[in-house]
């Protein structure tokens, strides 16, 4: 892929474990030419989505200091716009909660590339993907609300 052809803007991946936080600058590399947050909690993760209004949100329910729940809540109350989406190892019990707290899809880990990147295509729909064959519309991923 052509740099002129990458997704653009700022994403703000909030996740307690580095190795998660490596794990999804390395899936978007391919796709994504913006700027890139990392947040190892839940208070850093929401001062960093107001004072950088990051067009998109991964986010983690399970963080020290804050979790994801109010994080999410926090955010909303404060009208802030943009799509979170939340990865987490509790998203059969916490599913409901998430959506009620201002989450627009909740997907469970661990996260395959594929179903990353094709949630992402879901708030950036400009590129269809070859290599991986995968159309924002194409309703291909199992999570939905």
């Amino acid at each position: 892929m052509k740099e002129d052809e990458k997704l653009d803007g700022i994403i703000l991946i909030a996740d307690d474990d580095l190795n998660i936080n490596n794990l999804f600058k390395y899936y978007l590399k391919t796709v994504f030419k913006g700027t890139v947050l990392s947040a190892f909690d839940g208070l850093d993760a929401l001062n960093k989505c107001l004072n950088n209004s990051p067009d998109l949100i991964f986010l983690d329910i399970s963080m020290p200091i804050m979790d994801g729940i109010v994080v999410m809540k926090e955010l909303r109350a404060k009208n802030f716009s943009a799509p979170i989406i939340v990865i987490t190892a509790h998203e059969k019990e916490l599913r409901q909660e998430c959506y009620e707290s201002g989450a627009d899809i909740v997907i469970s880990k661990p996260v395959i590339r594929q179903e990353f990147i094709n949630n992402l295509y879901k708030f950036f729909p400009i590129y269809l993907d070859p290599i991986i064959n995968l159309s924002p519309n194409s309703g291909d991923s199992a999570i939905s609300h």
